[in-house]
């Protein structure tokens, strides 16, 4: 009787809890006092529905590595979004720099053309012109951020220097 009715609620587009959750059909279930379902009933009952499990999200869980960083400005994360597709709305602009602060989380993002050393100097440059400026700098091993000009820029204008890695 109880899986008929939760099929009612469930499967009908003009209720409540449509194709929902746990808590949507539960709320339904308590509004309209008919039948007393558990949380854990209803949710036993979602696990054997195709449409539930087929398209719930899946959730990934895994060890992530901590980073310790003491003050703004500590270590700053940097990486190039390619945009080739949208050039032509962009005036030809066919990538961002993002540049972001570990501790603060404030981002920066300047458009570049090309990815070039030249370039990327001139965007970073920007950035820096705003009156911040990182001890550190990090990013990933791109050709972008591992071109001469790019690395002598960084190392005339860090203090502490740069850390490019493989992400």
């Amino acid at each position: 009787m109880a899986e008929k009715y939760l099929s009612q609620i469930y499967y009908n587009p003009e209720s409540l809890a449509s194709f929902g959750g746990v808590d949507s059909i539960y709320r339904v279930v308590k509004d309209e006092g008919k039948h007393q379902i558990s949380r854990n009933k209803i949710r036993l009952w979602l696990q054997k529905q195709d449409t539930f499990t087929l398209h719930k999200p899946v959730r990934y869980r895994f060890k992530r590595n901590r980073v310790m960083v003491g003050a703004t400005d500590e270590q700053w994360e940097a990486d190039l979004v390619i945009m080739d597709s949208l050039s032509k709305y962009n005036n030809g602009f066919k990538y961002i720099l993002t540049v972001i602060d570990v501790l603060s989380k404030y981002a920066w993002a300047e458009l570049i053309k090309t990815k070039t050393g030249e370039n990327l100097v001139k965007a970073f440059e920007k950035i820096l012109k705003k009156g911040r400026k990182p001890e550190t700098f990090h990013s990933d091993k791109g050709t972008e951020f591992m071109n001469r000009k790019f690395q002598a820029f960084l190392k005339n204008r860090l203090s502490k220097g740069i850390d490019c890695r493989k992400v």
